[in-house]
C-alpha cells in the first residue's frame, strides 16, 4: 500500500520499499510499527549491538508519523501544574525534564544520520481571548520557578505580528526550543540510520497474532519472527491486537492542509519568525510555513471518527477566519489521519510482562515524546530502566464505557469543551 497522498508523500523523495516477511527468523528484538516510537527503539536497540526486526502492517511512516503536523512541543498536553498534581513535584520534574531530552534526540538524530527533514527552530503559542493570555503569563512563571525552564517568552498583541500576521490574537508565548520538521522525511531517515545498523524492516506484514513470555513470538500471515524481547509500538493503528491496552486509547482523526507556495517574500512577511505556531483552544488550530513557502494548517480533530465531507472546504474556511490574507491561494494538498490520545493525555508506557513492552497515547505531542519513549523501553531492555520507570508510573485510566460506547461519551464530551472555547 501507498502513503496517502500528501504534500508530504510528494516532498520525501524516493521511498524505498521493503520487503514483506515471509517464512520464519530469528532475532533479539520484534518490533512492531515502523513510525517514530518503534524505529526509536530500534536505532538504540541496535547501537547497542542487538539484531532487531521491525514489522510494520504497510509501510514505514504510513501512520501518524508520516501524516502528522510536525510541531515540536516542550512538555506534555497536560500543562506540568496538573500533571504536577497528579504524580507529585519530584515525579513532575522527572518528566519534565525527559521531555526536554526528547526535543534535544532529535537533533542529535538528525547530526548523527544526516537526516534532511527541513528542521527549524521556533514555535509560537496564539492566545485568542484574555484568558488564554494570563494563563500563559502564568504557566511561564511557574516553569521558571518550579522546573528551572526560563526559555518561554511572553509576547505582547504588538509583537505578535513578529510571529504572525494575524489580526486574531490578543498575544501569545514563544517558545524557541520548540519547532518544527517535515515528520516523513524524518521518519523515513530514522529507517535509513536503522538499516545502516543492520535493522531488518519489513513492510505489509500485519501481525496476526502473538505469544509473550518465555520466548515472544510474532506471527504475520506468510511468516514468524522468535526473539527475546517484544516491543508493541503501533499506537492508533495496533487495532485489537493487544487486547489488554486498548482501552488505554482511543483513536482519533485530525486533519492538514497545503496551499500552493505563495513566495519566499509573501511567506516571510506571513511569519516573519518562521517558528511554527498554535492557538490555545481546546480544540486547537496548528500551522507552519513548508520549506518551499506553503502554508501547512491541521486541525479540526475528529473524535466520531467520521471524516469531514470536505477537509479541503472545512480546514480552509477556518485557515481563513485566522489568515484571511491567504484567501487567493489554492488548497494543493489535504489528507488525515488518526492519533492516539489516553484519558489524562499523558504517554501510556508499560510491559506485559518482563519481555514485551509498549508505548501508545502520545496525544497530540508526539513528534517529539515518541522518540524518548522508544529510547526508555530500548533502555529497559538492557537492563536500565530509569526513564522507563518514570513513564510507567503514570496513572492511567481507561476510557469510560464498552467498546461501543467509548466514541459516544467522547464525542458528547468534546462537544462541550469546544463550547466552552468559545463562551469562556
Amino acid at each position: 500500500m501507498s502513503h496517502v497522498k500528501s504534500y508530504y508523500a510528494d516532498s520525501a523523495g524516493p521511498i524505498p520499499v521493503r520487503p514483506k516477511l515471509r517464512g520464519s527468523t530469528n532475532t533479539d528484538v520484534i518490533v512492531v510499527g515502523a513510525g517514530f516510537t518503534g524505529l526509536s527503539a530500534a536505532l538504540d536497540l541496535a547501537e547497542a549491538g542487538y539484531k532487531v526486526v521491525v514489522l510494520e502492517s504497510e509501510r514505514v511512516g504510513w501512520g501518524a508519523s508520516g501524516r502528522n503536523g510536525g510541531q515540536i512541543w516542550t512538555g506534555f498536553s497536560k500543562d506540568m501544574k496538573e500533571v504536577e498534581t497528579k504524580v507529585g513535584k519530584s515525579h513532575a520534574r522527572n518528566l519534565f525534564q525527559i521531555s526536554l531530552e526528547a526535543k534535544a534526540l532529535i537533533k542529535e538524530r538528525c547530526a548523527k544520520y544526516t537526516i534532511e527533514c527541513d528542521l527549524c527552530d521556533g514555535l509560537f503559542e496564539a492566545a485568542i481571548k484574555q484568558s488564554h493570555y494570563d494563563q500563559m503569563i502564568e504557566e511561564a512563571a511557574q516553569m521558571a520557578n518550579d522546573f528551572d525552564f526560563d526559555d518561554y517568552k511572553i509576547i505582547e498583541k504588538k509583537d505578535v505580528y513578529a510571529h504572525v500576521d494575524s489580526r486574531s490574537y490578543i498575544g501569545g508565548r514563544y517558545d524557541p526550543t520548540g519547532g518544527h520538521l517535515h515528520p516523513l522525511k524524518y521518519v523515513l531517515g530514522l529507517a535509513r540510520a536503522c538499516e545502516s545498523l543492520g535493522v531488518t524492516i519489513y513492510e505489509n506484514s500485519k501481525v496476526q497474532s502473538y505469544t509473550s513470555s518465555p520466548k515472544p513470538e510474532a506471527n504475520t500471515n506468510e511468516g514468524t519472527v522468535s526473539a527475546q524481547y517484544l516491543i508493541f509500538a503501533g499506537n492508533a493503528l495496533l487495532g485489537g491486537l493487544v487486547p489488554k491496552i486498548r482501552p488505554f486509547q482511543m483513536p482519533v482523526g485530525t486533519y492538514v492542509i497545503a496551499t500552493e507556495p505563495m513566495g519566499e517574500e509573501r511567506a516571510n512577511e506571513l511569519m516573519p519568525s518562521r517558528a511554527a505556531a498554535a492557538d490555545w483552544l481546546l480544540a486547537l488550530n496548528y500551522y507552519r510555513l513548508s520549506a518551499d513557502h506553503r502554508m501547512l494548517w491541521g486541525g479540526r480533530v475528529s473524535y466520531s471518527r467520521v471524516e469531514p465531507a470536505s477537509i479541503s472546504g472545512s480546514m480552509s474556511k477556518i485557515m481563513l477566519r485566522y489568515l484571511p490574507q491567504l484567501a487567493d491561494l489554492r488548497v494543493q494538498y489535504a489528507w488525515g489521519g488518526y492519533v492516539s490520545i489516553t484519558l489524562g493525555r499523558m504517554p501510556h508506557l508499560g510491559s506485559l510482562d518482563e519481555h514485551t513492552f509498549f508505548a501508545q497515547g502520545f496525544s497530540g505531542q508526539g513528534v517529539a515524546l515518541t522518540g524518548i519513549a522508544g529510547r526508555a523501553i530500548a533502555m529497559a531492555v538492557q537492563g536500565t530502566a530509569e526513564r522507563y520507570d518514570v513513564f510507567s508510573r503514570v496513572p492511567q485510566r481507561a476510557f469510560p464505557g464498552m467498546r461501543y460506547l467509548r466514541t459516544p461519551a467522547l464525542v458528547a464530551m468534546m462537544g462541550y469543551y469546544r463550547l466552552k472555547d468559545w463562551l469562556f
